[in-house]
């Protein structure tokens, strides 16, 4: 039982600026982290959030809701050596279609590509070839419809237990998609995003034709700091879709070329 509150305390959070931009009559909220002006070039890493971080009046959610504070964290932020941050927020959800949900569309597409664009005209110290573009469920989604649409933008992305239909991939996609070099996280146990039926048929066709693709696959999600336990004194588990807690807690490797590398270094090595 919480009997007392010390107010809002959120260190990382308030490490960010919130704003409202208009594109194409849809007014986008954003959370946006700047890196110190030293006078040198900086990436920027896009957050796209979930379902339940949608809304129009509070642009702190998409940074809240799932921990992507984190990338405004030393922990992230030493792989880029000090990094933009972008995190939109959707009015509704990115999965809102032109004719049904999750359709293989978005009505914000180009709203979100118009305050991308100004973001980085914006910026002059931000580096237009090291783009990177991420998401969780509903954001994997839309990150999924950004690099099939805009392939000479993004110099890698990292999808995460996104919500996009298998079906809904035509080859002539699978070829723009293989453009840019891909990152993909999900959870065997994930029930809301099947692995089987939504990321893995994607990744095995891009592997196919060549393309610069991983694939982390976690057998479940749990917690890893030592905190949360379960009565059986085992680390508590966490629904399987959650694979974005990894990922924030820089927690995602694979082995390449023969060395273990983490999500995030290998995230700063993509460059346009």
């Amino acid at each position: 039982i919480i009997e007392n509150n010390k107010g809002d305390i959120r260190p990382i959070v308030d490490k960010f600026s919130f704003h409202h931009k208009m594109n194409n009559f849809i007014s986008l909220g954003y959370a946006s982290y700047e890196p110190a002006d030293d006078g040198k070039k900086h990436p920027l890493i896009i957050g796209l959030h979930g379902l339940g971080e949608g809304g129009s009046d509070n642009p702190a959610l998409p940074i809240m809701g799932n921990k992507a504070n984190m990338f405004a964290d030393e922990s992230l932020q030493k792989y880029f050596g000090g990094a933009y941050v972008l995190a939109p927020q959707c009015p509704t959800y990115w999965m809102h279609g032109v004719k049904s949900f999750m359709d293989g569309t978005s009505i914000y597409e180009e709203p979100l590509m118009g305050l991308i664009n100004s973001y980085i005209k914006e910026h002059k110290n931000l580096d237009s070839s090291r783009v990177y573009l991420g998401g969780d469920s509903n954001g994997g989604y839309m990150t999924m419809i950004l690099v099939r649409d805009y392939p000479d933008v993004f110099a890698a992305g990292f999808p995460d237990c996104g919500a996009f239909k298998k079906d809904s991939v035509t080859d002539n996609d699978i070829q723009n998609i293989a453009k840019t070099p891909l990152w993909f996280v999900s959870c065997k146990k994930d029930t809301t995003a099947p692995p089987n039926e939504i990321i893995t048929p994607i990744v095995e066709r891009l592997k196919k034709i060549g393309a610069n693709v991983h694939y982390t696959l976690f057998d479940d999600i749990h917690d890893t700091s030592g905190v949360y336990k379960q009565d059986d004194g085992k680390p508590y588990e966490y629904n399987g879709h959650w694979s974005w807690i990894y990922i924030y807690n820089d927690e995602v490797e694979e082995v390449i070329d023969g060395k273990k590398v983490k999500l995030m270094e290998w995230l700063a090595s993509q460059k346009k």
